[in-house]
């Protein structure tokens, strides 16, 4: 509960504007996998982000997916950089992936998302890629502009490291039919200027 309220102070210039998130300082993918909570009350539109320092490769993003047929999440006009986006579950198993959409930027949307719930959303350039414990990849790398559930050798297992590849520059990712990750506690929303919201529910 501490580290949810330190992070919703942080976040306040993030969250009190509506549907939008600011990376806050670095939205990590780090192992065992991790992503930085959205924090936060209704949709969930913009998320923007950038490379921090050398070596920054992958930035990893908690979400909340309320409609999967309505879902979308798409770097598209959002960026300079040839990026990829990859969504997965908590426990870090892959759900889809998509390269070059639009044309070397991606979009992902709901087609293999299973049902509403939390997930892992991840951006990361061309060509760094999710591995297993083993070393084997969660994904192919083509065919290029397809957007496919994992059909890797690492298919069905968590992510446990990623190749190397070039680091990110500033990005935007929008989204539809996504909500935050963590509805702060009634407590926090007067820090977020949502104390009108007091009625909002934390999700668990």
């Amino acid at each position: 509960m501490k580290k949810l309220l330190v992070l919703a102070m942080l976040a306040s210039a993030s969250a009190a504007q509506a549907q939008l998130w600011v990376e806050i300082p670095d939205a990590p993918a780090a192992l065992p996998f991790t992503a930085q909570m959205t924090v936060g009350v209704g949709a969930l539109t913009t998320i923007t982000g950038s490379g921090n320092f050398p070596g920054d490769t992958v930035d990893a993003y908690c979400i909340h997916i309320t409609s999967p047929t309505a879902f979308s999440a798409s770097t598209v006009g959002g960026t300079a950089q040839d990026t990829q986006l990859w969504l997965f579950r908590p426990d870090g198993t892959g759900v889809t992936f998509n390269d070059d959409a639009g044309p070397l930027q991606s979009t992902i949307t709901g087609a293999f998302v299973p049902g509403p719930g939390l997930y892992i959303l991840a951006v990361s350039a061309y060509d760094t890629d999710p591995l297993n414990g083993a070393g084997a990849p969660l994904w192919l790398d083509g065919p290029f502009g397809v957007e496919r559930a994992p059909d890797g050798p690492g298919a069905g297992t968590p992510v446990a490291g990623w190749t190397g590849g070039p680091d990110l520059i500033p990005y935007r990712i929008a989204l539809t039919g996504a909500e935050y990750c963590d509805v702060p506690a009634p407590g926090a929303l007067a820090l977020l200027g949502l104390g009108g919201l007091v009625a909002a529910r934390r999700r668990r």
